[in-house]
């Protein structure tokens, strides 16, 4: 051990790691020495030693280039963030800030309280709770709102999202009593009135968030749901999931259940997911009565759920950028919204700048929403195709093992433009100039 820490290629690097490194590796040498009588020299070892140091030393996250159109990717971290929106939260709660303190007071403060005028003048609504996930925003609803209490809803609407996430199996965990009606295509405002007793709580409409019911079906709209619960003095929640804005809804779009539209209703609660077609970082946005708020602080769970000084700082940026009419500077909300004018320019500027230029083109292409939003939609696209002998499935490795994530289609490989931020567009270049495509 003490020759290999002090040779030429460890004795610079941290003492203490590499010491850590290499007892792992020589008690993992020794065990096989033992058993098949392998043997490495000193020379192997260093550099056993050297790869895991640098494994080690280099960051696991890492920026990738999105060629893929899916504009909210699950796997690639869900709606971006710019730059400019990290920069100015860095600037706000980057060092000591007024989190949890009242600068008028003098006296601890909420740190809710940050956001509850923003909403009040954006969405209409009494308060607003902000947790980390909107998993977590129906986990600590039902826990507190319906606990050992009966929750309508929809058969057509018990869904499973990623991550095994299951509306009857998070229900069953938050003490919730499930109260299943109608059928799985088909359920009225009837359905839900018939099965109000006086167990009941909740009356609960659930976002299909990544399948469609086609057909032969039917379904109670939410202000028809809020207006029974007003009569049987009942609360109504809705789960919206995605929660589309009104400057989105064209096109594929139109049909995705809007946070605004839905809000004039004057609903008891709702709730959705702040990284998706919100365009925020990730976070469960609840929304809804001030009672029914004030309940949900006080459940101890809260602590557990509770959103973080960035992620708080974050969302209300992402909310201004909503409240003032500037909602296309949300990144994911302006990917959206461009056109294939603007996708094409975009494909002519980089093409011009590679070398090879023969071996690109521009096709017509569509993409899609993602994140579990519009799981049927397609929106149409424009992209950069790859002309190569090579098959397309070589060519996608070289790009994934040099950060960038295409996808293949007809058996080419295909650059959408939709989700190619401006920031990557000159390391994309360098990156298809510098690589063999065959």
């Amino acid at each position: 051990m003490g020759k290999l820490l002090e040779s030429k290629e460890l004795s610079n690097l941290n003492e203490k790691s590499v010491k850590k490194i290499a007892n792992k590796i020589l008690v993992s040498l020794r065990e096989a020495m033992k058993q098949s009588g392998e043997t490495k020299s000193e020379e192997e070892i260093k550099n056993e030693i050297l790869a895991q140091y640098e494994r080690l030393k280099t960051p696991s996250i890492k920026p990738l280039i999105n060629a893929t159109g899916v504009v909210i990717h699950t796997n690639l971290g869900r709606a971006p963030i710019s730059r400019e929106f990290l920069l100015s939260a860095i600037d706000s709660v980057g060092g000591y800030c007024n989190l949890e303190y009242d600068l008028k007071a003098g006296k601890r403060g909420d740190r809710y309280g940050h956001l509850t005028a923003l909403a009040s003048f954006l969405f209409g609504c009494e308060d607003i709770l902000l947790v980390n996930n909107n998993a977590a925003a129906v986990f600590l609803i039902l826990n507190t709102l319906s606990n050992k209490k009966e929750t309508v809803v929809s058969r057509g609407e018990l869904v499973e999202i990623g991550g095994g996430f299951r509306i009857p199996e998070v229900m069953a965990s938050s003490g919730a009593k499930l109260v299943e009606i109608g059928t799985t295509n088909k359920t009225r405002i009837a359905d839900y009135e018939k099965a109000v007793s006086k167990k009941t709580s909740l009356l609960m409409k659930v976002h299909r968030s990544n399948f469609v019911i086609k057909g032969f079906s039917e379904e109670a709209e939410y202000r028809q749901i809020v207006e029974l619960a007003k009569q049987k003095e009942l609360i109504d929640y809705y789960d919206i999931g995605s929660a589309n804005s009104s400057s989105l809804k064209k096109d594929a779009l139109a049909i995705e259940a809007d946070i605004f539209e839905i809000m004039k209703l004057s609903p008891s609660i709702v709730s959705f997911s702040a990284d998706k077609l919100f365009g925020g970082l990730q976070a469960g946005i609840i929304l809804g009565k001030k009672e029914l708020i004030a309940k949900l602080k006080k459940n101890q769970l809260l602590r557990m759920l509770r959103c973080d000084k960035l992620t708080l700082a974050i969302t209300e940026r992402t909310m201004l950028e909503y409240a003032f009419g500037n909602e296309k500077n949300i990144t994911a909300v302006g990917m959206l919204g461009k056109d294939n004018k603007c996708l094409t320019k975009k494909a002519e500027n980089i093409i011009s700048k590679l070398t090879d230029k023969e071996r690109f083109c521009i096709v017509q292409t569509t993409g899609f929403v993602g994140g579990g939003s519009l799981p049927e939609e397609q929106i149409p696209s424009i992209a950069i195709a790859i002309n190569s002998k090579t098959k397309p499935e070589k060519i996608e490795k070289i790009l994934r093992e040099n950060g960038v994530i295409a996808r293949i289609e007809n058996n080419k490989l295909l650059l959408d433009m939709r989700t190619v931020l401006k920031e990557d567009e000159e390391r994309l270049i360098s990156i298809l100039n510098g690589v063999t495509l065959g």
